[in-house]
């Protein structure tokens, strides 16, 4: 907006200045448009473009594919990461400690001492399928599974491998639900002494849900599964009912309400879930980068916080606080309630906000959710970012609670598997989406190293054939006419040998890049259809790699923007005021001009992000006081040094001032171009070098080594063009030798003062700006 309005000024001044009658008013309305439309560079898109692309394929190298490029400088925003827990945070492989039995308290019973009702259930509460001799579903189903030592057929039956347990057929699944909390199944069995057929029914769920459909539970229930929650654990509590003997239609006919009360309890199953290798370090590096996390999930939310609790989600000076439901009655009101139950607090506390989210750490469940959005939307937004632990949510309240951050003005990354966070993926500004079950890492490189092999053995193989071939053709002497036509074939076969040899290394060097780009690919099959961004891999890793491209390109693009708006406005000046002086670039000056730009955007859009994630935040968007400032303070630097040498060269280009100004004769060399030209590329290369931001986010100018040297070659070039040094070159660029007293009376070193002054001033007051602004977030 500022170039526009700066360029119209300049349209006006050139309309009045360019009055003349014997002028072509068409053709000052065309140069007039021609400045307006030049503060608009068209290779904006294309400089935007290259650097989008770079991270793009930067990205694909470590495993990540991205549907969606234009959401790649929004990673480089972000305020807030979310993530599931489950194969997210935690690994897939859970590990089964045991099943407490039903009056046992918290002790692990031993599998064979369990009734044999729990047996049951663990057995046949399951959604599994068996396909070409492997099992398919959920990995809590498969390690229960193996855990109970039981073995499924293709026909929904399992067996027993140990034991005198009577074989199981599944008849009907109710599928677990992330609404209900729970899933049952119908089976059967027939025992030993009858041939009658009798079936049963398997309940597991949330100890909470499946709490007021049990006949009988022990009186300390919710003291039992919350004090294995609160150690990290993963408890479902196990029912069962049985139906008698039935027929299959009676049994078809029964529904699932009455199949899932008045259930017999047979106890806790308790799980852990390890975390990942890499959970903490990766959390701990987006935690000091001055990002906030938090967990979505839908699971309890004491387990829940227990998993943010070590990865350092909460401060250790703070009280955890959960969010419970009300127990004894519908008039009880909804409280804030620590781990150990030592602090009550009420829902809206008569302290404010402030006092709760200063206090304590926050954990909310999928029911409080509603609660507090229903009650007092103010409220709940105030506390909002500051809720550590969203547990028991379902699919859509997880998409709630992005959206509602996206309503407060964060900027989110939502980090999930892709199952129960598709919508939360979806609406998320960063979605990244991990792979269930990706190809490990080492298996990938020992197939990629055992092709490479084979291919290097097949390509020495046919090295060997065809030399074998040469030999056999000088072996045979009957078929050669003269010893001379024998002496040729030999000198060709030893000059064909190292030819033959250079090919094969050739061809094995193609190879191997065609199988290292086709490594980084990810297949779209594979892809979560949810998320723009999707890791083959499941570690979170690919977050801060993510958040590390995001910003790069963020800070690339807003250096390209003010680096574009200075040279257009230098342009502006150029193509109207000092086109009335008849100055202009010949053919040759502006192509090597472009030559150097392109090179300096090209490097700029190449640059890449350091290995660690910094504290400091880039600036969002270039509409603010720094960014217009800044290109404020350099175009006035500019223009008066441009401005001021122009004079300079005027008051000692005396041929220039008697002769009248033709603007359209043809390119003429004068002191005038040769000075404009000069200083031209000095301000251009000082602009590359002054907005280039360089560290915290990106390597440094000297680290960029193409940006370097696509600086250092114009600086040369102007300081022997300037010196006179090779008059050959200057000739070469259509220009005038500048004579002793122009050199002294450009100062030149004071121009060089001007710029070092940018140099230093501009890096100190970001630097000064980012800190406060870091610390205002």
């Amino acid at each position: 907006m500022t170039d526009f309005y700066v360029s119209y000024f300049v349209v006006i001044f050139l309309f009045i200045a360019a009055e003349d009658e014997s002028r072509n008013r068409y053709k000052l309305f065309l140069e007039c448009t021609l400045i307006l439309t030049s503060v608009v560079p068209p290779e904006l898109p294309i400089e935007l473009s290259l650097a989008v692309n770079h991270s793009l394929l930067a990205l694909q190298k470590l495993g990540i594919f991205c549907t969606e490029p234009f959401r790649i400088p929004f990673a480089g925003k972000v305020d807030i990461c979310c993530f599931d827990k489950t194969g997210t945070l935690t690994s897939d492989n859970l590990i089964v400690e045991g099943v407490t039995a039903p009056n046992s308290g918290v002790e692990i019973c031993p599998y064979p001492e369990l009734p044999v009702e729990t047996r049951r259930v663990l057995a046949s509460c399951h959604s599994l399928v068996k396909m070409e001799d492997e099992v398919i579903g959920d990995p809590l189903e498969k390690a229960c599974l193996a855990y109970a030592e039981w073995v499924l057929t293709r026909n929904d039956s399992v067996i027993p491998t140990k034991g005198n347990d009577l074989p199981l057929h599944i008849i009907h699944r109710y599928h677990f639900s992330s609404s209900l909390k729970r899933m049952s199944v119908i089976a059967s069995y027939i025992s030993n002494n009858s041939a009658n057929v009798t079936y049963f029914a398997v309940t597991k769920g949330a100890p909470e849900i499946l709490k007021s459909r049990f006949v009988e539970k022990p009186k300390n229930y919710d003291e039992l599964f919350q004090k294995m929650s609160r150690e990290g654990a993963r408890v479902l509590a196990l029912g069962y009912k049985e139906l008698g003997v039935l027929t299959l239609q009676e049994v078809k006919k029964i529904s699932r309400s009455e199949i899932e009360s008045g259930l017999v309890f047979c106890g806790f199953l308790v799980m852990t879930c390890p975390l990942k290798s890499d959970s903490k370090r990766v959390m701990q590096e987006i935690l000091c980068s001055n990002h906030k996390a938090l967990i979505i999930t839908g699971d309890n939310p004491l387990t829940a916080a227990h998993v943010a609790k070590e990865l350092n989600f909460f401060d250790p000076t703070k009280t955890v606080l959960i969010l419970n439901e009300p127990k004894n009655s519908i008039d009880d009101e909804w409280m804030w309630i620590s781990v150990d139950r030592s602090v009550r607090i009420p829902l809206v506390p008569l302290q404010g906000s402030n006092y709760l989210v200063s206090s304590f750490e926050l954990c909310v469940t999928g029911a409080a959710l509603n609660v507090l959005l229903s009650v007092n939307r103010t409220f709940f937004d105030a506390i909002l970012p500051h809720i550590k632990v969203f547990a028991r949510t379902t699919p859509k309240q997880k998409e709630l609670v992005i959206n509602n951050l996206k309503l407060n003005g964060f900027v989110t990354l939502m980090c999930g598997d892709g199952t129960n966070d598709v919508g939360a993926l979806k609406h998320a500004d960063v979605g990244v989406a991990l792979l269930s079950h990706p190809l490990p890492a080492s298996k990938s490189k020992a197939a990629t190293s055992e092709g490479r092999h084979r291919r290097h053995i097949n390509a020495s193989s046919d090295d060997r054939k065809r030399k074998d071939h040469i030999k056999s053709a000088g072996s045979h002497p009957h078929r050669i006419n003269n010893a001379a036509a024998f002496q040729k074939i030999k000198n060709a076969s030893s000059s064909l040998e190292p030819r033959v040899s250079e090919t094969s290394k050739k061809l094995e060097k193609l190879l191997k890049e065609m199988e290292e780009s086709e490594d980084v690919q990810v297949r779209l099959g594979d892809a979560s259809v949810a998320a723009p961004f999707t890791s083959k891999y499941s570690s979170i890793s690919s977050i801060c790699h993510i958040i590390k491209q995001g910003r790069c390109t963020l800070v690339t693009t807003l250096q390209m923007f003010k680096i574009l708006a200075l040279n257009a406005l230098i342009l502006a000046y150029s193509q109207s005021v000092l086109y009335l002086d008849g100055v202009k670039f010949s053919d040759t000056q502006a192509t090597v001009q472009g030559l150097l730009l392109a090179a300096c955007f090209f490097f700029i859009s190449r640059s890449k992000p350091l290995k660690s994630l910094a504290k400091q935040r880039p600036l969002s968007n270039i509409f603010n006081i720094y960014t217009l400032a800044t290109i404020s303070t350099q175009f006035l630097v500019h223009f008066f040094v441009l401005v001021y040498l122009v004079q300079q060269a005027h008051e000692l280009d005396i041929l220039h001032e008697t002769e009248k100004v033709d603007l359209d004769a043809k390119f003429k060399p004068s002191l005038i171009n040769t000075t404009v030209y000069v200083v031209s590329v000095i301000l251009q290369t000082s602009t590359f070098a002054v907005n280039y931001h360089g560290r915290p986010f990106m390597e440094s100018i000297t680290e960029n080594k193409g940006l370097l040297y696509s600086l250092a070659l114009p600086s040369v070039m102007v300081g022997v063009l300037a010196a006179g040094l090779m008059p050959e070159m200057t000739v070469k660029f259509e220009l005038v030798s500048l004579p002793a007293e122009v050199r002294d009376r450009f100062h030149l070193w004071s121009f060089v003062i001007l710029v070092a002054m940018v140099f230093i001033v501009i890096p100190s007051a970001y630097q000064k700006f980012d800190r406060n602004q870091t610390d205002a977030i």
